[in-house]
């Protein structure tokens, strides 16, 4: 078992705990006001969801599990996502388990390529992305 699934396998219990707790001392409580035309139009501005990963400061900008990303703009890419999987840094151990990982998992099977390669030349870079995952839903260990 790789050490981003040990560290997170530790770490989901308290989390599923502290969000049972969460339920029972504050399920009542309301979150926002929503109109029909705000529902429609994205829920911008909106509160409508738990998001503990990473939130937008208009002084800070963008910041990821606390730390805002002006000050760990010199760190992987790899360690971003640890940092944000489990809200730490890796140590050098995970860093180098989590690109072993990741490394045999790079292959993009041609069928999804061919794929993209039929999309319009104007299409918007995030439906590229979304349709290459969607395609390779037959590659998913949760599928099988």
């Amino acid at each position: 078992m790789s050490l981003l699934k040990q560290e997170l396998r530790k770490q989901i219990p308290k989390v599923q705990n502290e969000i049972k707790q969460l339920i029972v001392d504050k399920g009542d409580e309301k979150i926002s006001d929503v109109t029909v035309a705000q529902a429609f139009s994205g829920l911008r501005g909106i509160k409508a969801f738990v998001c503990d990963t990473s939130s937008v400061s208009a002084d800070k900008g963008l910041i990821i599990r606390g730390i805002p990303l002006l000050e760990i703009t010199h760190i992987l890419p790899e360690e971003v996502f640890f940092l944000l999987l489990t809200g730490r840094l890796p140590t050098k151990d995970e860093l180098v388990d989590l690109k072993k990982d990741f490394s045999s998992h790079l292959e993009v099977p041609d069928y999804v390529w061919r794929v993209l390669s039929e999309m319009p030349d104007d299409a918007h870079p995030m439906t590229l992305f979304n349709t290459g995952i969607l395609a390779m839903q037959n590659e998913s260990v949760f599928r099988k």
